[in-house]
């Protein structure tokens, strides 16, 4: 049981991580502008941009926090 709710939580951890690195990187994606050095590499050429919506992207945040501040409890009551 208590590795069952600590494999959720490490899971739970990933989704949040990975949300949080998209996050970044699209704004970061989003502030490029010709002729601009980027702020990751330097490059002032931006061939493959991908410029995405931020909008959805505060909602998936919002909820892979939340089921991870669950998720924590959950294991933090089973370990005490």
């Amino acid at each position: 049981m208590l590795d069952t709710a600590k494999n959720h939580l490490e899971k739970a951890e990933e989704e949040r991580m990975e949300f949080w690195t998209e996050s970044v990187l699209t704004k970061l994606a989003n502030s490029l502008a010709a002729d601009d050095a980027c702020p990751l590499c330097g490059s002032e050429d931006h061939p493959h941009v991908h410029v995405k919506s931020v909008v959805n992207q505060g909602t998936d945040w919002s909820a892979a926090e939340e089921t991870w501040r669950k998720r924590k409890l959950d294991f933090e009551k089973k370990c005490f």
